[in-house]
């Protein structure tokens, strides 16, 4: 679990970044974010139960995704893995595995929940994310799924990312 102040913390770093870049529509060009942030991104087939991986040595840092997977799954490995480099940065290698979204699933390795918190933030920042759901009075919608499934193509991002989301900055009530 992490504490509340370290996932502000880590929400204002990447709100940084964002402001730094200029992020002011989604989607959010993750991709040339880490670019610039140094890293190198590579995207070619690894084994199927891989999403991404780190690897750094001295000054240099590789980030790898696994081009066989979707482009939602892909966005969203480029940022978890963006956040181990930033917020990890003693860590030399770093493999993430494939893991559905389902809360049985949420990660129990602190640095784990980090990189995914992270992730979302840049891929979903929270004053984007609101002034969206503000615009379409989402809250008040009898039915949010097809509301979910509009928001995660604006933000080109996962349905299931999506939702966690919305539950973490209680846009949408837990199920």
């Amino acid at each position: 679990m992490i504490s509340e102040s370290r996932i502000t913390a880590i929400r204002s770093f990447a709100n940084d970044l964002l402001a730094k870049y200029r992020v002011t529509e989604p989607p959010v060009d993750v991709k040339h974010i880490a670019e610039q942030e140094g890293f190198e991104v590579h995207e070619g087939p690894l084994p199927s139960e891989l999403s991404g991986a780190l690897y750094r040595e001295q000054s240099r840092v590789v980030i790898a995704i696994n081009a066989l997977h979707g482009l939602t799954r892909r966005r969203f490995t480029i940022a978890h893995e963006c956040g181990h480099a930033l917020l990890h940065p003693k860590r030399d290698l770093h493999l993430d595995r494939v893991i559905a979204f389902r809360r049985s699933d949420l990660p129990s390795d602190r640095s784990e929940a980090e990189a995914n918190e992270f992730a979302a933030s840049l891929l979903m920042p929270e004053s984007l994310l609101r002034d969206r759901v503000n615009e379409s009075e989402f809250t008040t919608l009898p039915n949010p799924d097809r509301r979910i499934e509009d928001l995660a193509n604006t933000f080109s991002v996962s349905r299931a990312a999506m939702t966690f989301r919305l539950i973490n900055l209680k846009l949408l009530p837990e199920f």
